[in-house]
């Protein structure tokens, strides 16, 4: 049981470094800067997880979120591509919903973790498509 409570942190960390050696070996200057702030934020949010409640586990990753959605969106203003504006979408629902338990708004702790891991997944995918898809037209 332990193994499925860790899956999607593999699978995240796995995704997480694909998109670091995909930005390395074809992604411009502003792909790495990118994977590596996205690799910094999972690693940060993974060691500020504690025993706490749930809000207050929130306000720390909506601080990290809030600090990342920040950095991607100048990058993605400094770009010429499109695909940092797909993770800035995704980053965004991820901010709105750390929201939602700090304002007391009831939801299922099961939910509120799985909005967290999709857009997580959503803002690497679409790094790791959109450098590969950039770079093929160009």
């Amino acid at each position: 049981m332990q193994f499925l409570y860790l899956l999607p942190t593999i699978i995240f960390y796995t995704l997480s470094l694909t998109a670091i050696y995909v930005s390395l070996s074809r992604g411009d200057e502003i792909d790495k800067k990118i994977a590596f702030s996205l690799l910094f934020a999972a690693v940060a949010t993974t060691l500020s997880q504690g025993e706490h409640p749930l809000r207050l586990n929130s306000i720390k990753f909506l601080v990290i979120d809030c600090i990342l959605f920040s950095y991607v969106l100048l990058n993605a203003l400094k770009s010429k591509k499109y695909w940092p504006l797909v993770s800035c979408a995704s980053i965004l629902s991820g901010v709105v919903s750390h929201l939602i338990p700090i304002l007391y708004i009831p939801i299922p702790e099961l939910a509120y973790f799985a909005a967290n891991n999709i857009w997580g997944y959503i803002c690497v995918t679409a790094l790791i498509i959109g450098v590969f898809i950039e770079k093929s037209t160009d």
